[in-house]
């Protein structure tokens, strides 16, 4: 619609709406005081712009009503006074002419362009004396906001500026899509002028303030923005810029009369009569599904909690809300919303039907006051089910969407299986009307282009749309398009807002139901099943009353004879994989099906069946179900049959209802489509009997759904003869057949039906998946639970693949045990196997396949695939029985999240365990591998690695690459003898650049050779240091693990600790090296029940720890050289149980190290602990003795190696920068020059020829961290500059220090001459001090600079050759240590330093005149007189 601004003298001055530059427009007002002007006066002589700027004249006409449009004008919300400038001469005298007198205004509008005046100016008015005069008050008019309130900003005059919207309690923009000339008159109508003059867009101001509006709406004639607009439920998101505005005056003849009040109640009004909202501790909103009901009569108010207000009355709120229903009722004061202090609106409200869709069809009392309704705490309130009731949509079902209140919104409809919007051309009150029926209410308010963006993806279903005024439904004379309506955009989708009249004859009585049908998506066929919640169905629920069709609609007693294999096939037909419960529809919060009963005696004689047409029932309904609570529910499982474990040749149908829709076949791990051509009734029927189906009702007459050319076509020309699965006469091609169904051919869809109670077919959900036999190698595992294989799957069923699916037998005397469990377990990717057993003892189910191997033999723990096992082939009779089919319990943790290594091989992404995409661990991360150059022999390795004979296939798997890790490796190199990729293979240091993800290698493993059995150990564990700790539990050891038998590296081996002397104090050592707080347990390996048995030789005994708070093992004595006959045995094998808690989560101080990323917890990339935060240190300036440093403190005696390991790096971390002493490392700024690639990382050792190290927890707990006492350094910055500047700074020091100190040698021996005291030679010794942090109070402290004192000058001679440094003491000393072992942390731990007397011969003190000296944190100086 094309919309233009109204001007109307001035239309040939100006284009509508044009931009312009200058503000100075007819009616613009400003105050001057001294010849001065400005927009921020609030007092002053009046200048308006005529044709120039001018004055107003203060004669007869000009009074206080004047002066308040004055004021208004100028955004004032008042007048305070006016004179004339010859009465009050305080602003000067403004000597422009006047340009208008009789200024004649009548109401309190908002700008002057709505008063009268003339232009012709008498000789009275000629006089500046004359000129009015206004003093406004300082209170805006906008402080006291109302909602879709309008304000100008920004710009110099009033009249000109950014719009600017009250919304939602704030001040936001209008975006500039979509707008305008109407609506910029709309605006300017609405702040008092007569029409815009110019509008621009530009970018937004201020990005943290709201957009309130997009593509807004306006006619023309209106005159505020809530005429046609309404404020959105959040800001606008897709808006760069916003809308500023210039307003003025038109003509003399038109005055358009807007005053503070016109616009003000336009939005309160909109909340129309029967809107709801839930109200929570003073705050409403539309999105709470729970709280005290809010209603709008006249104004908002409370629904009385009275006599009648029950589950009906709350599900029907619910439902108006959005929601499916409500989970309880109650009233504000038994619950904890607070209180809600407005009047009671509704009372006595009575709901016949709880399938009602708004309050509006219920009765009720308008403004009754019946007791209890005089207390706010008989509030009604309600909890909604968070589930929407438009999640399980059917055909023509139509919503609101957008807007504040449930009854206000974007109309949208459901169509074709999607979301989407109706086109306002050709849309009327009538239209208006019966949608908003269909929504339960009787009226409309009013319909217009929406105000409420819609997603621009969405279709628009509908245009020119039909209707009666009896009709109450959209489907009564509408249906859905075959596409979306391309002659309309979304601007024009239709806004609905409805609402209740109370004199419209009768009341709505449509429910979701009354509305559903009437467009089919789908024909209806008997033996159809589905779900209904609150009167709503569709085929996304999973729980719910069980309806069934026969010839109508109706339910399923459940009487004896239902049970779980009853809902285990209602489960199945509508395509989960099994029932998780039953019960009846009087048990279970499903509400009421008012339908009849249409079976009963309901019996599935196998739990596996696929339909409800293969179980038996009776059409004659017993008396006892002849009660609606008495309909079968069923709760299904939220997986999806073909989700679990899709076959080749499995067939699922695609629709709305489970038994009709698009038929999809599984084939090359891709569902696909079958081509009608060639498709006859036995291609039909076939389809269907795999189904559980009797026979197809149509084919190939769904003409809704159209042919997907972007999935594959997996059969043309299908072939069946009386068959009951595709894949009994048909295969799967080795690519889609799109090419070969022409275009004009369809894809199949099908309807399936029961024809007869005596013909069932008896297929499971098994029956067909051996039809086409997959292309998998020998040796391939998966686990299986009641009768479904997945993937996921951690325990159930063995099956193992050899030329066919089978088990492996795990009764007694079948020699399957803990070995085997373990392996099988491997190779399923986990750690190991918790239990095992056989199927008729584990509660899996059972599985109706052939045993294919016995005699399972794997002779270690340690296999990774049953490859590296023997089997037999021949089974024995009592092996047969699926009675005795293996089951195995896997422990959750994966193997490569346990043990990983550098070179570690792993395959993601594929369906089995044995294929996938190779990623490859190198530089702390997982990456892939490109197939540049890779050939069957590096094929080989990488199975061999992962314990299978041979490869099977490579980069055949169409697998999502892994576009998030890096690529490795290219052109990998192998010899035919390689069992690991490090044999000939190493890491880079940098991802490779040139290839893609595209190119990633897939792999196949398998088994190619009973005789040939590959044993491989790719996982050195020699390359630990000596002290390194790690936990072992069935099979593997791993430095994460918090809890199992404890391994240490000794003496280049790996092996166990003895039990003899352990106690609490060694476990919590073991735990605080793996980084944890503690031990909460500890033990011994006994008979391998918890952690299994680990083979390793014992390797110490006799394990002290003096105190358990030490950091490391080998920090506590042991003996090693000799391993008593006791300490031989596993089962004396000592284990530990830590608490989870990580030590530097319990007791973080500032400068606590940790080691992050390692294999071991002696090795990683070095992490300090500094200004709140943990931080990386750089590797720049960084020695071997800061490494030493760092690994003393983590109670190792010495560092093995540093920036040897290849650890990922922090980004996120800053970089701290500092010194360390011997025992600790102290940091104090922030590294800026670092970057995250010179991050350091420290392998750390405990070295038997160096001396102990006692360090513990608390060890540098106690000294805190020295940082500047200039605190506004924060940066330690370091260049080139600066150390040239210090270094020649340095030398012209020592320079002048040199000349210095031959003159001041001389003046002390002249001082200490002349003043000595004989009588006393000693004194207080003066230190400096710096600023430090306590690493408990944080707060500054005082301490030495460093711990020497010095020698006074005049101390006897002998006393003068002494060369000991004297220590100095804290006043509470926690324990005392050779000078060379102190920590400079833990003697700086006092806040009040004492000098100790130093002379110990003559017990003299120091001088007071002696010779001070400093001596700094990294010296130790002999001190000599």
């Amino acid at each position: 619609m094309a919309r233009r601004c109204l001007f109307l003298p001035l239309l040939l001055l100006w284009l509508c709406c044009t931009r312009i530059t200058s503000g100075q427009i007819n009616g613009t007002v400003i105050l001057s005081r001294f010849n001065s002007t400005s927009s921020s006066f609030s007092s002053g002589i009046v200048r308006v712009y005529y044709n120039g700027w001018g004055n107003i004249c203060n004669d007869a006409y000009f009074h206080y009503v004047e002066a308040v449009v004055i004021c208004h004008q100028l955004g004032f919300d008042s007048e305070i006074s006016y004179s004339t400038s010859g009465q009050n001469t305080i602003y000067g005298t403004d000597y422009l002419p006047t340009v208008w007198q009789g200024l004649d205004c009548g109401s309190y509008f908002l700008s002057v362009s709505q008063c009268f005046y003339s232009t012709e100016i008498d000789h009275q008015c000629s006089s500046n004396s004359q000129d009015v005069i206004v003093q406004c008050s300082s209170t805006k008019i906008w402080d006291n906001p109302f909602l879709g309130m309008i304000r100008l900003q920004g710009g110099y005059y009033s009249n000109e500026g950014r719009v600017e919207l009250y919304c939602n309690g704030q001040w936001g923009t209008i975006c500039n899509n979509g707008f305008d000339s109407t609506d910029a008159n709309t605006l300017c109508r609405q702040l008092g002028y007569d029409t815009c003059v110019s509008y621009t867009s530009s970018s937004r101001y201020n990005l943290s303030q709201p957009v309130w509006s997009n593509n807004m709406y306006s006619v023309s004639g209106t005159g505020c923005f809530g005429d046609t607009n309404a404020c959105p439920l959040q800001s606008i998101s897709n808006c760069s810029s916003q809308i500023s505005l210039m307003c003025g005056e038109s003509s003399l003849s038109i005055k358009y009369a807007a005053t503070k009040s016109l616009c003000s109640q336009v939005m309160q009004n909109n909340k129309l009569l029967t809107s709801l909202v839930l109200f929570r501790n003073n705050v409403t909103s539309a999105l709470f599904t729970s709280g005290i009901i809010r209603i709008y009569g006249s104004s908002w108010g409370n629904i009385c909690y009275d006599y009648s207000f029950r589950a009906n009355e709350s599900h029907v709120v619910c439902h108006q809300l959005g929601y499916t229903g409500a989970s309880s009722y109650s009233r504000a004061g038994l619950k904890n919303y607070g209180m809600d202090l407005l009047s009671t609106t509704l009372s006595g409200v009575s709901c016949s039907d709880g399938g009602y869709l708004s309050i509006s069809q219920c009765t009720f009392n308008l403004y009754g006051w019946n007791t209890p309704c005089y207390s706010d705490s008989y509030d009604a309130t309600v909890t909604c089910y968070t589930t929407r009731i438009w999640d399980d949509p059917f055909p023509g079902m139509i919503r609101l969407q957008g807007g504040n209140y449930s009854n206000v919104g974007r109309l949208e409809i459901f169509c074709n299986g999607q979301w989407g919007t109706m086109c306002v051309d050709g849309f009327d009150g009538t239209d208006a009307l019966t949608l908003c029926k269909q929504l339960g209410y009787n009226s409309y308010h009013r319909y217009y282009p929406t105000i409420y963006p819609a997603n621009s993806s969405q279709p628009i279903w509908g245009n020119n749309m039909r209707s009666t005024v009896n009709e109450q439904c959209y489907g009564a004379s509408n249906s859905c398009p075959g596409s979306s309506v391309s002659t309309c955009s979304h601007s024009s989708d239709v806004a609905l807002e409805c609402k209740w009249k109370q004199h419209n004859a009768g009341r709505q009585r449509t429910t979701l139901a009354t509305c559903m049908g009437l467009i089919k998506p789908l024909t209806v066929t008997n033996g159809a099943v589905t779900l209904l919640r609150h009167s709503v169905d569709g085929p996304t629920i999973y729980s719910g009353i069980v309806r069934v069709y026969v010839n109508g609609w109706g339910n399923i007693c459940n009487d004896d004879s239902f049970g779980l294999s009853e809902a285990n096939v209602i489960c199945h037909q509508l395509g989960y994989t099994g029932a998780s419960s039953y019960s009846k529809a009087g048990v279970e919060s499903f509400g009421t099906d008012h339908v009849s009963a249409k079976w009963d005696d309901f019996n599935c004689d196998d739990s596996n069946f696929l339909s409800v047409a293969q179980c038996t029932y009776s059409t004659a309904i017993d008396s006892d179900c002849s009660s609606d609570s008495t309909d079968a529910t069923v709760t299904c499982y939220s997986s999806k049959l073909w989700d679990s474990n899709p076959y080749p040749g499995m067939v699922r149908i695609t629709g709305y209802y489970s038994n009709e829709g698009l038929v999809e076949v599984y084939c090359n791990g891709q569902w696909g489509t079958i081509c009608s051509s060639g498709f006859y009734d036995d291609d039909a029927n076939a389809i269907c009997r795999q189904l559980g189906y009797e026979s197809f009702s149509q084919y190939n007459h769904l003409t809704t759904i159209a042919r997907n050319y972007s999935q594959p076509v997996w059969s043309t020309e299908m072939s069946s003869r009386e068959n009951t699965c595709f894949g009994s006469m048909n295969s799967c091609p080795s690519h889609s057949l799109n090419a070969s169904c022409a275009i004009y051919y369809k894809t199949v869809t099908i309807s399936c039906k029961e024809n007869s109670r005596y013909l069932i077919y008896g297929n499971t959900v098994s029956t067909c998946s051996h039809k086409i036999i997959d292309d998998l190698p020998v040796g391939t595992i998966i686990l299986t639970q009641k009768g479904l294989p997945s993937k996921s799957y951690s325990s159930g069923i063995i099956r193992v693949y050899d030329n066919g699916w089978g088990n492996i037998c795990g009764g007694p005397g079948s020699g399957f045990g803990q070995s085997e469990a373990n392996v099988v377990c491997h190779q399923l990717g986990y750690t190991g196997a918790a239990s095992y057993s056989y199927y008729g003892e584990a509660g899996y189910g059972e599985d109706s396949l052939y045993t294919k191997w016995g005699n399972l033999s794997c002779g270690s723990n340690d296999g990774l695939s049953v490859a590296q096992c023997s089997y037999s082939t021949v089974i024995s009779p009592g092996c047969q029985k699926d009675f005795y089919d293996a089951t195995v319990s896997c422990y959750r943790t994966r193997i490569w999240d346990s043990s990983v290594y550098t070179g570690m091989i792993r395959l993601q992404g594929g369906y089995y365990s044995n294929e996938g995409r190779v990623e490859l661990y190198c530089n702390g991360q997982w990456g892939t591998i490109c197939n540049n150059g890779f050939d069957s022999t590096d094929a080989n390795t990488l199975c061999r690695q992962l314990g299978y004979d041979t490869y099977y296939k490579y980069n055949n798997l169409s697998i999502t690459a892994a576009t998030n890790k890096p690529i490795w490796v290219t052109n990998m190199k192998s010899k035919s003898s390689d069992t690991c990729f490090s044999s000939s293979n190493s890491c880079p240091t940098e991802p490779v650049t040139t290839c893609s993800h595209s190119s990633d290698v897939t792999l196949s493993c398998g088994e190619s050779s009973e005789s040939v059995k590959t044993s491989t150990q790719c996982y050195n564990p020699e390359t630990a240091s000596r002290g390194t700790v790690v936990l072992y539990q069935r099979g593997t050891a791993s430095s994460s693990y918090s809890h199992g038998i404890v391994r240490v590296y000794f003496n280049s081996g790996w092996g166990n600790i003895c039990d003899y002397s352990y106690s609490q104090s060694e476990a919590n050592v073991v735990c605080h090296q793996l980084g944890y707080s503690g031990a909460s347990s500890y033990s011994t390996a006994g008979d391998g029940g918890t952690y299994g048995t680990d083979p390793s030789a014992t390797k110490l005994t006799n394990l002290y720890c003096a105190r358990g708070e030490y950091l490391t093992l080998l920090q506590c004595s042991y003996v090693n050289t000799t391993i008593s006959l006791y300490c031989s045995y596993d089962s004396h094998d000592v284990t530990v149980q830590c608490y989870s808690t990580r030590i530097w989560n319990a007791n973080v101080f500032y400068g606590m190290i940790r080691l992050q990323g390692g294999i071991y917890s002696s090795e990683g990339r070095v992490e300090i602990y500094c200004q709140g935060q943990w931080g990386a240190i750089c590797s720049i300036g960084f020695t071997s003795s800061d490494a030493s440093t760092i690994c003393r403190q983590l109670g190792y005696t010495d560092y093995e190696s540093y920036n040897n390991l290849s650890q990922p790096t922090d980004s996120s971390q800053p970089i701290w920068a500092g010194t360390s002493s011997r025992f600790c490392y102290s940091v104090c700024s922030n590294y800026t020059y670092c970057s995250t690639s010179h991050q350091i990382s420290v392998s750390c050792v405990y070295s038997l020829s160096s001396s102990n190290n006692f360090a513990t927890v608390y060890n540098c707990s106690n000294g805190a961290i020295a940082t500047p006492t200039d605190s506004s350094s924060t940066d330690s910055t370091i260049s080139l500059t600066k150390v040239l500047i210090i270094a020649i700074s340095v030398m012209i020091a020592i320079a002048v220090l040199t000349v210095l100190t031959v003159l001041t040698a001389l003046c002390v021996v002249f001082i200490v001459r002349k003043k000595i005291r004989r009588s006393s030679a000693s004194g207080t010794v003066r230190y400096t001090t710096v600023a430090v942090e306590d690493a408990d109070s944080e707060q500054p402290i005082a301490l030495p600079q460093y711990q020497y004192a010095a020698l006074p000058c005049h101390a006897p001679q002998q006393q003068q050759q002494s060369t000991a440094p004297v220590l100095l003491q804290s006043t509470a000393p926690e324990e005392q240590h050779q000078p060379e072992e102190e920590s400079p942390m833990e003697l700086a731990s006092s806040k009040e330093a004492v000098v100790e007397k130093l002379d110990e011969t003559t017990g003299d003190n120091i001088s007071e005149d002696s010779l001070i000296l400093n001596v700094s944190n990294e010296q130790e100086l002999l001190l000599k007189s």
